[in-house]
């Protein structure tokens, strides 16, 4: 701090006795100290400093703010001073003001590294990410060593869709400190998003050992943990974070998710009322809640739930609430709004044939008018390696004793992996994912000719998610579709000699199927073997024929989710 004329400043001893109280954080006996000096020396810019500092640390900002402004009115040439009034400002929220003062402090001191990376994290805040990165460049050309501005840079980065050099800039930060929080946090987010979920579990971890009170890190933690499909470790991951603030609504929130996972459906539901309880603003609990009445065919206080939100994944759940309690006209109106206001997804899609089906509602279908014309069965057993590729795949993942298994109430005598087995695959999930984003383009190209909107409105970027069903003698999965899904697919990687013309057959359906064994010309069984694909719109309905053999039929299911 610099030195003022010693004529208005208390003495040595005395600034020296708040500084140290300060260091110590005995906040409110500086405070009491400066605050009665400032009655005495009132021209001091040091002291009413010092006295901004101490408000701000014990977030009194307004009052820091005044501070600061005494000062800078005393010495309005110290760039410090606005520096300091912009980080109360910032931390008060007033991103504008804090820009202001930011700027302020460089036109004084055009060298001021600090300041740059700091009116870098308030563009920031305003999502002003170009004018952030500009900020953040100008102080590593100041400072190439400035770790803080490589971390705050890669989450620039990572905000304008530049992943790898997010990465890259986070990493340089921790060659630089190797202990710096923000940029493993940083990192593990690049990391998530791009898929490496197992490096960003760790940079999470990372986090937590050197901030064992940030309940973020342990809540991500959490979430990568549920995605890999370890339920229980994402269960007593999030728990954790409750320990450390049990009035953290995400936490609960994602608790609850891990809990209907897992079909703890009481404990799910209880978790979601806390977290709505904390945050009553928080509207993925409430929609949860009424996602579990849905799932519990309590339709009518769903529907009053999903009505109060103008959410795309609310409507679109009051559309499936209105069609299950048989309400024609409601559908009919639902539909409509839905497509006015541009909705083209596979849920859409799958409602206007049913109610075409059943109720003889003849209305335009923006996703795909005849799904049952895009369907694409093929074998892999000339294209790849099957048995070292597919085989081993799930061989290793259904005998590991690390996979978890999720709750299904759709099938009958089989098990399902959690979380994603792409990623839980390692090397070879990478592999197997590639083929079938090979088979997903050649499946676009067929139809690339199409209007239809399945074709015409075809992510730009899209995820894989998949999952291993392993079923026994008897077994079967009944008929679903996979709302959150574009395009659904299924390899056949172990399917049971067939006992009956049609055991173990796959079902695609594009009206309701209340009789599994009905035949109809909106329906289609196709004959599935060991090396089959399958690849059809997410839209239609799908299940399984049963078999009697006591081979296991394994199939590995997935999605192609938009991004």
């Amino acid at each position: 701090m610099s030195k003022l004329q010693a004529a208005t400043n208390p003495s040595e001893t005395e600034l020296q006795l708040i500084v140290e109280l300060y260091s110590r954080g005995d906040f409110k006996k500086a405070l009491s100290l400066s605050t009665k000096l400032a009655s005495h020396f009132n021209e001091s810019a040091t002291l009413f400093n010092l006295c901004g500092a101490i408000q701000a640390a014990l977030s009194q900002y307004a009052s820091a703010i005044e501070s600061y402004k005494r000062a800078i009115e005393i010495e309005p040439n110290f760039s410090y001073l606005y520096f300091n009034m912009a980080s109360a400002q910032f931390d008060s929220g007033d991103l504008d003001a804090a820009i202001k003062s930011y700027r302020k402090a460089i036109a004084i001191e055009p060298t001021y590294t600090e300041a740059y990376s700091d009116l870098g994290l308030a563009l920031q805040g305003k999502e002003l990410w170009h004018e952030a990165i500009d900020c953040f460049n100008h102080a590593l050309t100041l400072n190439p060593y400035y770790a803080d501005a490589h971390s705050n840079k890669g989450y620039a980065m990572q905000a304008i869709g530049n992943l790898e050099a997010a990465k890259t800039s986070c990493k340089k930060a921790l060659d630089i400190n190797p202990d710096l929080s923000a940029a493993h946090y940083n990192l593990g987010s690049v990391l998530h998003q791009q898929g490496e979920l197992t490096e960003a579990l760790s940079s999470y971890r990372r986090v937590c050992d050197i901030d064992p009170n940030l309940t973020s890190a342990f809540v991500n933690c959490g979430r990568i943990l549920q995605e890999l499909g370890d339920l229980n470790g994402a269960i007593g991951t999030f728990n954790t974070a409750l320990s450390i603030d049990p009035s953290f609504a995400d936490a609960h929130f994602s608790l609850a998710t891990a809990f209907h996972d897992n079909g703890s459906l009481n404990s799910a539901h209880a978790s979601y009322r806390r977290a709505l309880e904390l945050d009553p603003s928080h509207a993925f609990a409430a929609l949860n809640i009424a996602k579990l009445l849905f799932e519990n065919q309590q339709y009518a206080q769903a529907s009053d739930i999903f009505a109060l939100n103008e959410t795309t994944e609310s409507q679109l759940y009051l559309l499936k609430c209105l069609y299950a309690q048989k309400s024609q006209p409601e559908v009919s109106t639902q539909i409509k709004k839905l497509c006015i206001n541009g909705e083209h997804s596979a849920v859409i899609g799958s409602y206007v044939s049913r109610a075409k089906n059943k109720y003889g509602l003849n209305l335009h279908n923006p996703f795909c008018q005849d799904p049952l014309d895009f369907i694409r069965h093929i074998s892999l057993l000339e294209k790849v390696d099957f048995a070292s590729t597919f085989g081993r795949f799930a061989s290793t993942l259904l005998t590991c004793e690390t996979t978890n298994l999720r709750a299904q109430t759709l099938l009958t005598n089989g098990v399902q992996t959690a979380g994603n087995c792409f990623t839980q695959g390692g090397e070879l999930g990478r592999s197997i994912e590639e083929i079938i984003r090979t088979e997903i383009e050649r499946y676009r190209e067929i139809f690339s000719s199409s209007s239809e909107g399945l074709i015409h409105h075809w992510p730009e970027k899209y995820r894989l998610f998949g999952w291993l069903v392993s079923v026994r003698k008897g077994g079967k999965l009944a008929a679903h579709m996979h709302d959150n899904g574009w395009l659904t697919g299924s390899v056949y990687i172990s399917v049971p000699q067939k006992d009956k013309l049609d055991s173990g057959n796959l079902v695609v359906s594009a009206e309701d199927v209340d009789d599994e064994e009905a035949i109809s010309g909106n329906r289609r069984s196709i004959d599935v073997v060991t090396g089959s694909l399958c690849l059809f719109p997410s839209s239609l309905l799908h299940y399984t024929r049963p078999f009697d053999t006591e081979e296991k039929r394994i199939v590995l299911a997935f999605d192609m989710i938009p991004a």
